[in-house]
């Protein structure tokens, strides 16, 4: 599908998303917030917010980063957004965020969207701090689920359960793990 349309999709269905995908989203959050759960003083990226869910288990976050290709799913995610949580209209495939800022990272069911999921994982990557840590989920159901796997394989576990509707890839950045700057 091309992003255009995908954005124009996501706008469109905004007011709506939450009352639609919620319960479905949340199952997702829950999972990744069990393997990677948000370490207090930390300044966290959700890369393709949507709405903001995933905010609200954010609590101990110093700063919280939304970005998201929709104006539409930002106004939203404004509602519900936290005064440390800053919100920016861009793609996942090109952050405009400095190398190695963020101490964690999450990115739910967004990479099956974009042109080049390979790219759009390295630029979650790419903001994280050396020992960051990234909780990504994908759906099982695309057919980009194996290129991204393959991709990170090894400097990520991949999870993936018939039980849900993602595949996960969680894990840290290669580097210092001892909260050293």
């Amino acid at each position: 599908m091309e992003k255009r349309s995908i954005i124009r999709d996501y706008d469109a269905s905004a007011p709506i998303y939450d009352a639609r995908y919620s319960d479905e989203q949340m199952i997702k959050i829950g999972f990744v917030l069990g393997r990677a759960k948000p370490e207090a003083g930390s300044l966290i990226l959700d890369a393709g917010c949507g709405t903001g869910m995933l905010f609200r288990s954010l609590g101990a976050a110093r700063r919280i980063v939304g970005v998201d290709a929709s104006l539409s799913m930002l106004r939203e995610a404004r509602k519900r957004a936290p005064e440390k949580a800053d919100l920016i209209l861009a793609d996942v495939e090109a952050l405009p965020i400095i190398d190695g800022c963020c101490d964690m990272a999450y990115s739910i069911s967004v990479v099956q969207l974009i042109d080049d999921p390979k790219r759009g994982i390295e630029e979650v990557m790419r903001v994280l701090k050396e020992g960051g840590m990234a909780a990504i989920s994908i759906l099982r159901k695309s057919q980009k689920i194996r290129e991204v796997a393959e991709a990170y394989g090894e400097e990520l576990q991949f999870i993936d359960s018939d039980s849900m509707k993602d595949a996960f890839i969680v894990g840290r950045k290669p580097g210092r793990t001892d909260g050293a700057d």
